[in-house]
């Protein structure tokens, strides 16, 4: 039978402070698995870490043919790996901010059958 979840089983929306926690908690955890020694070391890694949440532009596609109709597959511009969806707002592979505004003027390519 199933029942209703408790009052501490309901999520709570993530506010600003959360995504901060979230960050810092990952920081941290880094850190840890690195051995950064140094506070060069570490800011450098807190540059790298923040540059994930600053949009890149979607500038590869791969088209992909099949009849009727083409399908396009957009590239990471981080990773270069194809994403799943159109319109995601992070990648799923490596966390980068996706900036989706000039995506049809996106390089494409045919796929290439070996």
């Amino acid at each position: 039978m199933l029942m209703p979840p408790s009052v501490t089983e309901i999520r709570r929306p993530t506010t600003h402070e959360d995504e901060i926690q979230k960050d810092a908690h990952a920081i941290r955890a880094v850190r840890e698995q690195a051995n950064m020694r140094t506070l060069a070391d570490f800011s450098v890694f807190f540059q790298l870490l923040m540059t994930y949440r600053v949009p890149m532009k979607v500038k590869d596609a791969t088209i992909f043919p099949r009849f009727p109709l083409d399908d396009i597959y957009y590239h990471c511009p981080r990773c270069q790996r194809l994403l799943d969806r159109e319109f995601m707002a992070y990648c799923d592979c490596c966390g980068q901010c996706l900036d989706w505004r000039h995506y049809r003027k996106a390089k494409r390519t045919r796929f290439q059958r070996r």
